[in-house]
């Protein structure tokens, strides 16, 4: 958590000799009474790009489709949370 802004952390874990063809994953995250998730971001820490992702908040469930799935970590966090 940076501040009171999440950081979930989601990878594929692949033995780094193997080829692996692009996948995706959908992620669900329950809310917290002590943390925001307000305008959520994807983080590829490899390129250091970041995007909005796929996802809608139903109740206190936030729910993502269609993620990219990679060898090496990806962050879901506040956009709040960047800077």
């Amino acid at each position: 958590m940076r501040g009171k802004h999440p950081l979930c952390a989601y990878w594929r874990p692949e033995a780094l000799q193997e080829d692996v063809a692009p996948q995706t994953v959908d992620v669900i995250l329950p809310t917290q009474t002590d943390w925001t998730l307000r305008s959520p971001v994807l983080v590829d820490l490899r390129s250091g790009e970041y995007y909005r992702p796929n996802g809608q908040l139903q109740g206190v469930i936030w729910s993502f489709s269609g993620l990219p799935l990679t060898d090496y970590p990806l962050l879901i966090t506040d956009a709040a949370g960047l800077t």
